[in-house]
């Protein structure tokens, strides 16, 4: 994957999670830490804040930064600095994009994940699997914030892009 296509990859995740994220700021915080009976996380807050902060960390990997920084608690964050933190991440993941040359993509990190697998994946690699990452984990909050009432923008590729006239 070259820098042009990580672009349109981060360009749809800033407006995807945007989407999300002007949910969030309409919606009581208390809903949004409701639990959830049968997905991975407990709450809707929960799920967001652990997709944030999975961006925050892998670009501190492939950044070479305080990997410890990234990592964003449910606990220490309202839903204003969750959406903060958050827009950063795009901006920075966006940035990142931006000014990716062919080594800076091809470059090989090792990393251990919090399930103990180790693995040596190039930095284009990371990437992309932060954007789908983000996808998936929008994916579960957005069905869950349907069935609580939740309204929030679209999330749908194409939606970024402009039609041509009919």
């Amino acid at each position: 994957m070259d820098a042009a296509g990580l672009q349109t990859l981060f360009r749809f995740n800033t407006f995807a999670n945007e989407g999300v994220r002007q949910a969030l700021l309409a919606s009581d915080e208390e809903l949004l830490r409701k639990p959830l009976d049968g997905y991975w996380f407990d709450s809707v807050f929960t799920l967001l804040t652990h997709a944030a902060s999975a961006e925050r960390l892998w670009l501190a990997r492939i950044s070479d930064e305080e990997v410890a920084a990234g990592q964003l608690k449910p606990d220490e964050l309202t839903t204003q600095t969750l959406v903060d933190a958050w827009r950063g991440n795009d901006e920075e993941w966006e940035r990142w994009a931006a000014t990716a040359t062919p080594e800076a993509l091809d470059r090989i990190g090792t990393w251990r994940r919090s399930d103990g697998k180790l693995y040596e994946i190039r930095h284009w690699q990371v990437a992309a699997h932060v954007a789908t990452h983000s996808t998936n984990h929008r994916g579960h909050a957005t069905v869950a914030m349907t069935a609580l009432g939740i309204k929030h923008g679209p999330q749908e590729f194409l939606d970024q892009l402009s039609a041509l006239p009919s």
